[in-house]
């Protein structure tokens, strides 16, 4: 999905890709391109990083409907931060990706250092992005 910017008539798809189909839905607002999995090449980039959403242990099923899921998920936080605390004790994703991101800036703060990388007032050390409730590891 592209949403794009106002008066933009070309849709961001990297170059491998350009060849696609795309649709406009929502009143031509968003550009929509469909890639099914048969298509993509399994030895290129893109392919190492899909995310099966079928057969994956950590995608989780969604939860039936019930009446009030706001009440739901408010009574559902004091398990979920225990469970979070919890995945802290064990080698789990969560220390393992924690574990790798400090090598990565470990490294590149040494090579910043032994002057392997130029450094300036304007150079970007490190860019962090994520949803809107994951930027606090940038704060």
């Amino acid at each position: 999905l592209d949403w794009g910017y106002a008066g933009d008539n070309r849709p961001s798809i990297s170059p491998p890709n350009r060849n696609l189909q795309v649709d406009k839905v929502m009143n031509d607002s968003v550009n929509l391109v469909l890639l099914h999995l048969s298509q993509v090449d399994s030895g290129k980039r893109l392919a190492k990083r899909l995310t099966p959403l079928e057969h994956n242990e950590f995608i989780k099923p969604l939860l039936d409907d019930c009446a009030d899921p706001v009440l739901l998920d408010i009574r559902d936080i004091p398990r979920v931060c225990q469970q979070i605390q919890d995945d802290w004790q064990t080698v789990g994703l969560n220390r393992m990706t924690a574990w790798n991101l400090t090598s990565c800036i470990r490294e590149r703060m040494q090579a910043i250092v032994d002057g392997k990388i130029k450094h300036n007032g304007g150079t970007i050390d490190i860019l962090v992005t994520g949803c809107e409730v994951s930027l606090w590891l940038a704060e």
